[in-house]
């Protein structure tokens, strides 16, 4: 997904409010449940990701003095190692199987942890989780735009990359999040 963890509640949020305005669902506890239900399957899909990674990094380190020698291209070393780990632990990488597969776990879980009961079909909510992930990602670099704007016309001097910039980054987008009724 190459994101960062703090955008799973976003992505948890937007995937809740979208099945519980449509009538894909009744609702067998509050929403906050059903959205720190599937936060918590997504922030576990962005750490066995990491985890990928992290372990392709530290094979890089450890080869590093025979990819310098072979004069080997790094970025595509890593792509091609993580590409061979993600299988052999069947992770998926490519984005549209891994939201679909993505969705099919939301809705398993969900439907087994009895937060929701469904007034669809397992694949009519698995097709609107994956239909509102995709959204979120189509979204979100006009909304980092709105905000980055947003950021420049303050009047306060926040330096970029402190705690304070990505403190104020983070409500601005929340809030324009909220503005479009996705939070």
């Amino acid at each position: 997904m190459k994101i960062g963890t703090h955008h799973s509640k976003y992505i948890a949020s937007k995937i809740a409010l979208d099945l519980s305005r449509g009538s894909y669902i009744n609702l067998l506890k509050d929403l906050d449940s059903l959205i720190s239900a599937i936060d918590s399957i997504i922030l576990n899909n962005l750490e066995n990701e990491k985890n990928i990674e992290d372990y392709a990094k530290q094979l890089i380190e450890e080869y590093q003095d025979d990819i310098e020698y072979n004069f080997a291209d790094e970025r595509e070393l890593f792509k091609m190692i993580k590409i061979k780990l993600a299988e052999e632990n069947g992770f998926l990488t490519s984005y549209e199987d891994r939201f679909s597969d993505l969705s099919h776990y939301i809705v398993e879980t969900i439907i087994e942890n009895q937060i929701i009961e469904p007034r669809v079909s397992y694949i009519k909510l698995a097709s609107s989780i994956f239909d509102s992930i995709d959204q979120y990602f189509k979204s979100r670099t006009s909304i980092e735009d709105i905000v980055a704007n947003k950021m420049k016309k303050t009047k306060r001097n926040i330096e970029y990359g402190s705690s304070n910039y990505f403190t104020l980054f983070n409500e601005l987008y929340e809030e324009e999040l909220r503005s479009r009724g996705a939070f």
